[in-house]
């Protein structure tokens, strides 16, 4: 089972505010979060997995097959 995080806890783990990540989630850019109570709360496995994209997409870029 999945882990629910606030909009606090997502800005904290990757270092971006709050409001760029609501434009990124907009744009596509960003895992859409669930409605819970009418509260929004993001899924902590896909946030994970948007971390990992990004690092593979970067490595990608760079030509590198994996970490330096």
């Amino acid at each position: 089972m999945s882990e629910f995080l606030k909009l606090k806890a997502v800005s904290a783990d990757i270092s971006i505010g709050g409001s760029t990540i609501r434009k990124m989630v907009a744009k596509g850019e960003f895992p859409k979060p669930v409605t819970i109570g009418g509260c929004n709360r993001w899924v902590a496995s896909e946030i994970a997995a948007w971390k990992e994209q990004q690092i593979a997409e970067r490595d990608a870029a760079n030509g590198q097959g994996g970490a330096e």
